[in-house]
């Protein structure tokens, strides 16, 4: 199933409910819609997937648990176990926080120069970053305060305890530990 917005006449909500098999779900988002896209994968929860892909100008793209967000149009995850954020041509900015799709998240950059932030505490099975084609792309990864024991390595970050993310694509990495005793080794 793929969603087009358009610029105007476009609903200012979309509900798409799919069965009980593995679906694949995409939004291709357009500036200036304002609408509400609720996907729902069904039950069983097994392996659906959105990809949400952005425009080929500077995006500004939030994933907030299982909300999307990205101008004035808002994407809620049901049952969605696998969520792709494909940024598009432009210097685009995605972010990722809180209790999100079960299986993996990948924020992909794709071309210009990206800034990609995560943002503990995060929930999910696996999360990949790549910055994309872009020559000053960027990774701001930001922990909590709790006592965390950080290794990072020239593609993963592993996060005792927690979601470990995987990179590559990235001119810089910044990593904020916050308050806590951390150990950090590289």
């Amino acid at each position: 199933v793929t969603v087009n917005p358009a610029g105007s006449g476009f609903p200012t909500r979309v509900n798409i409910n799919s069965g009980d098999d593995d679906d694949v779900f995409s939004v291709n988002l357009l500036a200036g819609v304002v609408t509400q896209i609720n996907v729902d994968g069904g039950e069983p929860s097994a392996s659906d997937s959105l990809v949400v892909n952005g425009t080929p100008d500077a995006d500004v793209i939030a994933v907030d648990g299982l909300r999307v967000s990205f101008d004035s149009t808002v994407i809620r995850l049901t049952a969605i176990e696998n969520l792709t954020v494909a940024g598009g041509e432009g210097d685009d900015t995605m972010t990722l926080t809180g209790n999100t799709v079960s299986e993996s998240v990948h924020l992909l950059g794709e071309g210009g120069e990206d800034n990609v932030g995560l943002a503990y505490p995060l929930s999910t099975g696996a999360v990949t970053a790549d910055g994309g084609a872009g020559a000053a792309n960027s990774l701001a990864v930001t922990l909590t305060d709790d006592d965390e024991v950080v290794a990072l390595d020239e593609d993963s970050i592993a996060i005792d305890g927690k979601v470990s993310p995987q990179y590559l694509h990235f001119a810089s990495l910044s990593l904020d530990t916050l308050g806590g005793a951390d150990a950090v080794s590289v």
